[in-house]
């Protein structure tokens, strides 16, 4: 026979509790509303014909959350399962571990894009940019989209921002 004690009787309504506290807060990394260029366009706009390319104007897709998000998908997730792990022995809040997830998958994007991400700049890029005393990596003409990348933690209504607001901009939102 086997004596069961119940040390904490409201565990698994605690438990229940911190996993859907968990599934309400929403991490998001990229470009919010208040990152625009000095002639009012958004950042986000720019940053999605650079995540998906624009065929008509010959912009290459280049930018990479979606293949940051791919090549980091194993170290994300274990640092979500450690984070989740120490919400629940309660050494950090909910908010904090959601904080902290989406702090280090927006160093991971910015490292990318930072990286000099292909394919090169075509040669009339290059000429156009040593004529204005730019740089030549890629995506990274004035510095003010990698200035400018961000993260926030939503959590239901509540918005906690960092740097800015997001602007969510579909594929097919980009300008052609």
């Amino acid at each position: 026979m086997v004596d069961v004690k119940r040390s904490h009787p409201n565990a698994i309504k605690d438990l229940t509790q911190l996993i859907e506290n968990l599934g309400r807060s929403e991490g998001k990394v990229g470009w919010f509303e208040s990152a625009r260029y000095e002639d009012g366009t958004p950042v986000a706009y720019i940053a999605s014909i650079q995540e998906y390319g624009s065929p008509s104007k010959n912009i290459p897709p280049r930018l990479g959350m979606r293949f940051t998000a791919m090549a980091k998908r194993d170290k994300w997730r274990s640092t979500a399962e450690i984070l989740a792990k120490n919400v629940i022995k309660k050494s950090i809040s909910e908010h904090a571990a959601m904080e902290q997830f989406t702090q280090i998958a927006e160093g991971d994007v910015l490292e990318h894009i930072s990286s000099n991400p292909p394919p090169p700049l075509k040669p009339k890029t290059l000429a156009s940019r040593k004529r204005r005393g730019r740089g030549t990596q890629t995506l990274n003409d004035s510095g003010y989209m990698i200035a400018t990348i961000s993260h926030r933690v939503d959590e239901g209504a509540q918005q906690h921002e960092h740097s800015g607001l997001l602007e969510s901009i579909q594929p097919e939102q980009v300008a052609t």
